[in-house]
């Protein structure tokens, strides 16, 4: 989930997803630019967009895409400004750049809806220590019976691919994007580890 915010839009939006879109080369629709602090009290999408183009001089918009995640970005932030000690613990990470590294630095091309896109994650997971991931997907759902809409199978293989950068970040293994991250108005990190 995104963390950290611009007060006024910049073109590319910020610093760390500028530089994960220079790396997933063929795959840079997959990082939006995170709208800026004040969207996070719009109330809806026209609102928000209002407010993200009014911040600067750019007038830049907002994709629906970032708005949906608006509910989960305001959750997170509210957490990160009242218990300022997770800051130092909680970590933007990006699924993308997660299977670009386990897949020797170069983006899976493949869309994640496709069972080519699939096959090749699961592959990367498999070798990363996620041997039954397909097999375990199955399970869960059905032993849940989730609906197609709780939780999509590729929405679960980025979530694995996070635990690999979780995994990297605890080894302090992980990469940083930008190698010296800015902070936000109210002090916390903008940056993308994988």
């Amino acid at each position: 989930m995104p963390m950290g915010f611009l007060e006024h839009a910049e073109p590319g939006g910020r610093a760390c997803e500028r530089e994960a879109r220079r790396l997933l080369t063929g795959k840079t629709s997959s990082v939006f630019a995170v709208p800026v602090r004040a969207v996070l009290a719009s109330a809806s999408y026209r609102e928000a967009l209002a407010v993200n183009r009014a911040s600067s001089d750019h007038r830049l918009g907002l994709s629906k895409q970032a708005w949906n995640l608006v509910p989960k970005m305001r959750e997170l932030d509210a957490l990160l400004n009242n218990h300022s000690p997770l800051r130092k613990c909680v970590f933007e990470a990006h699924p993308e750049l997660a299977f670009a590294r386990l897949n020797s630095g170069a983006p899976v091309l493949a869309s994640k809806k496709t069972e080519e896109g699939k096959r090749t994650r699961l592959a990367l997971l498999a070798a990363a220590g996620f041997e039954q991931a397909k097999t375990r997907w199955a399970d869960y759902r059905s032993a849940r019976k989730l609906r197609r809409t709780d939780v999509a199978g590729d929405d679960a293989y980025d979530a694995l691919a996070v635990c690999v950068t979780a995994r990297r970040i605890a080894e302090r293994d992980a990469i940083v994007l930008p190698t010296k991250p800015g902070r936000d108005s109210r002090g916390i990190e903008m940056a993308v580890r994988y």
